[in-house]
């Protein structure tokens, strides 16, 4: 009797794996990641953040590409090299297509200032960052004859981003959480739930927003002013009150 083969998921491309120097570069990077070192820069914030986040991220990065990216699209996405950068304080992650510094390629970077978002929140930043990937390699996301659309986030990205279950908008923000998506299901296979982080908040710094104090005056209809001091002495000339930091 012949032997059943039972059908293989394709694989994913790694256009890290050759030439062999590339993958000693990746190596090389997540050896670093693991080492302390005091000087600013890339190796300082590589240092903050313990190979067991790495290894986290790259462990759920194949998981989502086999269970979830492969079946909704298809085919996976290329394998990306994950690395941990601080980014400005409105960009999650980012990915970057064309060989980095380093040599490599899809690389995905996330902002370290937001390891202490909820876990799954992590995985769609992600997520995200894979279905560009997916995008950039092969035959994308463009429809055969389409011209490619100079926006990143355009029309076929954003409604195979609602596909998984991570919508998103044509500037790339988030729309929430799809119940009953690819993605859902995935985090509730694999326990991701509540709020937990992988740094705590002390060690991320702030989130975005505005350290200006804000003020007002004793009108009815009060005048406002944010001041980045912890004082602040001036007089409202239509009520003559001083102003007081708002409640």
């Amino acid at each position: 009797m012949a032997a059943i083969r039972m059908p293989h998921a394709p694989e994913a491309p790694n256009r890290n794996a050759l030439p062999s120097v590339t993958t000693a570069l990746s190596k090389l990077a997540t050896k670093l990641a693991g080492l302390k070192v005091s000087a600013a820069g890339p190796l300082a914030i590589a240092g903050d953040v313990k190979p067991a986040i790495l290894a986290w991220l790259n462990d759920f990065a194949a998981k989502l590409n086999a269970e979830v990216l492969t079946p909704v699209l298809g085919a996976p996405a290329p394998v990306v090299t994950i690395s941990v950068d601080t980014e400005s304080r409105h960009q999650l992650g980012h990915y970057k297509p064309f060989r980095d510094g380093l040599g490599l390629m899809d690389r995905v970077s996330i902002n370290r200032r937001f390891l202490a978002r909820p876990r799954w929140d992590i995985l769609r930043t992600l997520l995200h960052e894979q279905l560009h990937a997916f995008d950039h390699n092969g035959a994308g996301l463009v429809p055969e004859g389409k011209k490619r659309p100079s926006n990143p986030h355009h029309r076929w990205f954003v409604q195979a981003s609602d596909r998984l279950g991570i919508p998103c908008d044509s500037k790339g923000r988030s729309q929430g959480l799809k119940e009953g998506s690819p993605f859902a299901l995935f985090l509730r296979a694999h326990g991701i739930q509540g709020e937990e982080g992988l740094l705590p908040k002390k060690l991320v710094g702030k989130r975005p927003g505005s350290t200006l104090k804000k003020w007002v005056c004793s009108c009815e209809e009060p005048q406002i002013a944010r001041i980045g001091k912890s004082e602040f002495r001036a007089v409202c000339p239509d009520c003559a009150q001083p102003f007081h930091p708002a409640e």
